[in-house]
């Protein structure tokens, strides 16, 4: 639709300059938008001639441009008197504003009828975007249902490969799911039993002060098995050997008994230096050594990880052994008038002593 009174470009990013091609009253009459937003005279832009606007920078590319009149309606712009000479200039100002205002009426309500049927269009725009989010949704499930169908296709070699529900052959480690604790007895069916559910019963129904959970191992209270002590061969007046074994400990942090096990063929500890970890170094807990003394032995565990190690007091009870560890005493040893590993035989839990030592 042909309009009387607006301009319609397009910015380019290069021409600054575009024509007015309607006339005017007043150039405060012409309204410049860029972008839909009013721009100043003088600012944004400057009147170049009297049928030509400069914006002070191109308008960038795809920028719509809209240059429109609003010729004043609530005034007229020449006002007759009585006795006054009327003149063309006069007469002309008084039919043009008329002129403009009808103009600009016209391509208002064209725009308006412009724009109702634009609301249309946009209304049924919305709709099919809402249906065609609708199909999107259902298109991806659709996607995620192939790809579920996928995995269950490359699945399907490794579904051949498991055992059959009729006389399976199980390999490697199979696992299975205990039965709920607190049975309190054992029900003669075909339930499985698995090696947990079994140990926990054991402590439920026979009792904690008879079995200790150990690693791989269930051991009675107060057991101590191998844990052999002896004089080290290469060091025999300062080095104790103990060997490979396993003992119930009591953990006085939680007060539960613990499973300790010293898995080293000769695990060896001198008499001579203060406590450390590990073989080959000191153990003493405290004190220092003097003749005729008696040492007692201790196995010991770290409550916090469960760390093994050996230690050796004056006192039968190790109550100087370091914080954080719990200790069972495996015997003891004594030391001749030099201060050395008296020659002492350790059989079963008899220590026998060579008396000429």
């Amino acid at each position: 639709m042909s309009e009387l009174s607006i301009d319609r470009y397009t910015g380019n990013g290069v021409n600054t300059d575009f024509t007015v091609t309607f006339g005017y009253l007043n150039k405060a009459h012409v309204k410049v938008y860029l972008n839909a937003l009013l721009q100043t005279a003088g600012v944004g832009y400057n009147w170049l001639t009297d049928t030509t606007i400069r914006f002070t920078s191109a308008p960038a590319n795809g920028v719509p441009i809209v240059i429109d009149r609003d010729t004043p309606t609530e005034a007229k712009i020449v006002d007759f008197e009585n006795a006054s000479v009327l003149t063309a200039e006069n007469l002309d100002q008084t039919v043009d504003q008329l002129l403009y205002i009808s103009q600009e009426a016209k391509d208002t309500a064209g725009s308006v009828v412009e724009n109702s049927a634009n609301i249309d269009i946009v209304a049924a725009n919305i709709t099919a975007v809402v249906t065609d989010a609708a199909n999107i949704a259902n298109i991806n499930t659709v996607a995620s249902n192939i790809a579920n169908i996928n995995l269950v296709a490359g699945d399907l070699p490794t579904l051949n490969g498991y055992a059959p529900l009729a006389s399976p052959v199980f390999t490697g480690s199979p696992t299975a799911p205990s039965p709920p604790a607190g049975l309190g007895t054992i029900v003669y069916n075909t339930r499985l039993s698995t090696t947990q559910w079994v140990r926990d019963y054991l402590v439920t129904n026979v009792g904690e002060d008879k079995y200790v959970r150990g690693v791989g191992l269930e051991l009675p209270l107060g057991t101590i098995e191998g844990l052999r002590i002896s004089r080290d061969g290469t060091n025999p007046n300062t080095h104790l050997s103990i060997a490979a074994g396993a003992a119930t400990i009591f953990d006085s942090t939680n007060s539960v008994v613990r499973f300790a096990r010293q898995t080293s063929s000769a695990f060896v500890k001198r008499v001579d230096q203060a406590w450390a970890i590990g073989s080959g170094n000191g153990g003493r807990f405290s004190g220092s050594l003097s003749a005729n003394q008696a040492w007692h032995v201790f196995i010991m565990r770290r409550n916090s990880d469960g760390l093994v190690d050996i230690g050796l007091s004056t006192s039968s009870a190790g109550s100087d052994a370091p914080a954080g560890w719990s200790v069972r005493r495996i015997g003891s040893w004594l030391l001749d008038g030099s201060s050395n590993l008296r020659n002492i035989y350790q059989t079963g839990n008899i220590f026998t002593h060579n008396a000429l030592s």
